[in-house]
């Protein structure tokens, strides 16, 4: 399989989970007003929990489709399940300090729909290279 044709199933595959984070993040901060914190901490953590509760279907998904990695074991290409949530959770924590900071050091400045974009885009690039590169470890 080319890097392209792989790429292009990861955007899709990216796009669905996408929309599940999206709502689910956008439902989780709405719900959040009542919680006596910063406007830009309960957007961050509601971020963290909605691209957490994602990872299992995304894993899967581009496990079998995107990388075509259909074996039942790993050991032989030693991917660990340490492995795996090192990617999931480094991704979403990265976007969300990167959302938080962009609010800090520019306030007002973004929407929030355009900082879940922000967010999201950071979480995907993250995934992807995690798993092409060090769960993979395609040539």
């Amino acid at each position: 399989m080319t890097e392209a044709n792989r790429i292009k199933k990861y955007i899709i595959i990216g796009l669905f989970t996408t929309l599940i984070t999206w709502i689910i993040w956008t439902v989780l901060f709405a719900l959040s007003w009542s919680i006596p914190a910063d406007k830009e901490i309960r957007f961050s953590v509601s971020q963290f929990i909605a691209a957490s509760s994602t990872v299992l279907v995304s894993f899967y998904l581009n496990r079998r489709i995107t990388f075509k990695d259909k074996a039942r074991r790993h050991e032989d290409k030693k991917i660990t399940v340490l492995n795996v949530f090192a990617i999931y959770l480094a991704s979403p924590l990265v976007a969300s300090l990167l959302t938080y900071l962009i609010q800090i050091i520019l306030p007002n400045v973004f929407w929030d729909e355009f900082l879940k974009i922000i967010g999201l885009g950071t979480g995907m690039v993250i995934n992807y290279s995690g798993q092409r590169l060090w769960i993979y470890k395609l040539k």
